[in-house]
């Protein structure tokens, strides 16, 4: 039985990847959807080729799975404020994740958030009254 049956090429230059818009409902439940782009590059060609079936693919769903994990532990606030925080997180577990199909590591996940809020919440008593759990238009907040 061959090891191999067929020759595969393996770039090894940086890839760019887009990550698809993840709707993410966060630590406080305010939904928000995330925009990121990941760049990695294989280090191992062998393994990423017998490690894992396709390690791009793998790669792209590793990279959506753990944004959204990330991000639902955070609140909206630290979403928006502590960034370069997140992205070392979330950069730190897809390079574990990644580094057993031939050290495909993630040089960098930046993730672009977008805020929906429920409807409500911009209504007279606003989102603090919601964020404070207060009745908002008849609607209690958190």
């Amino acid at each position: 039985m061959p090891f191999v049956d067929r020759m595969v090429r393996v770039s090894l230059r940086t890839v760019t990847m887009n990550i698809p818009p993840q709707d993410v409902i966060t630590k406080d439940n305010v939904t928000v959807k995330v925009n990121a782009v990941a760049y990695f590059n294989v280090v191992v060609p062998l393994l990423s080729v017998t490690a894992v079936e396709n390690h791009v693919v793998a790669t792209s769903q590793i990279a959506q799975t753990t944004l959204r994990s990330i991000l639902g532990q955070a609140n909206l606030d630290d979403l928006l404020v502590d960034r370069d925080s997140i992205n070392q997180r979330l950069q730190t577990v897809t390079d574990e994740i990644t580094s057993a199909w031939g050290g495909v590591p993630m040089g960098s996940v930046k993730q672009r958030v977008r805020a929906f809020l429920p409807v409500w919440a911009g209504s007279e008593c606003g989102f603090e009254a919601w964020r404070a759990g207060r009745r908002c238009g008849g609607v209690r907040g958190r």
